[in-house]
């Protein structure tokens, strides 16, 4: 938002920046899926990835091999190459669409510097973040276990299998459905997770 002050246009300390990657469409239909569980917009999920990304040393020593000049994170200080070809012609997924998102200031200044490493532009930057956040962290249980409630159903139960199978698909290691649902609904006690009745019933049905 823009007000006036004194005669001259100032943006809000608050103002966020629009900011549209083209991602994978298998990463999109996810992100739509825990919109869907969460009730949370797919803008607010986006930036949580980014954010989630840009400060997480795994996801920038494994985007480090692609950078073309140096980059800074946080302490850590990490020689780019020239000789490196811009991933900005490539693309994530034969099936690609947009979406947009709206991100803070600092978030903002911190994809256009990793933007400038990978001599790429900051939407696709932005765009390997998130595929490569997606990929390669525990963001999305975590994030579901964080944001969704115990009110479940029969549709809810069906996104949730099939954000298992993409996660299953993109991770080495395979997460069995009683686990994942488990961590997402079950109580920690001693070291041990009990589930209550209703999610063993739900955990069976889906088996």
């Amino acid at each position: 938002m823009i007000s006036k002050e004194k005669g001259i246009r100032k943006k809000r300390k608050d103002t966020k920046y629009e900011i549209k990657p083209t991602i994978p469409l298998s990463i999109k239909q996810c992100l739509a899926r825990i919109s869907f569980i969460t009730n949370k917009p797919i803008k607010d999920i986006g930036e949580e990835i980014c954010i989630e990304g840009i400060y997480s040393r795994e996801i920038i020593e494994l985007l480090s091999q692609f950078f073309v000049r140096d980059y800074w994170h946080k302490s850590t200080f990490i020689l780019g190459n020239n000789n490196r070809t811009s991933l900005q012609n490539s693309k994530l997924s034969n099936k690609n669409e947009r979406i947009s998102l709206k991100i803070e200031k600092e978030l903002d200044e911190k994809i256009k510097d990793l933007a400038y490493a990978l001599d790429v532009t900051p939407s696709k930057a932005t765009a390997i973040l998130i595929d490569c956040t997606i990929k390669h962290s525990t963001f999305i249980s975590s994030y579901i276990k964080t944001h969704t409630t115990n009110e479940l159903d029969y549709e809810k139960m069906l996104e949730l299998r099939n954000i298992l199978a993409f996660m299953n698909h993109n991770k080495p290691r395979i997460l069995t459905w009683g686990a994942f649902i488990s961590y997402l609904y079950g109580k920690v006690k001693d070291d041990k997770v009990y589930v209550s009745e209703e999610i063993m019933n739900w955990i069976k049905k889906f088996e």
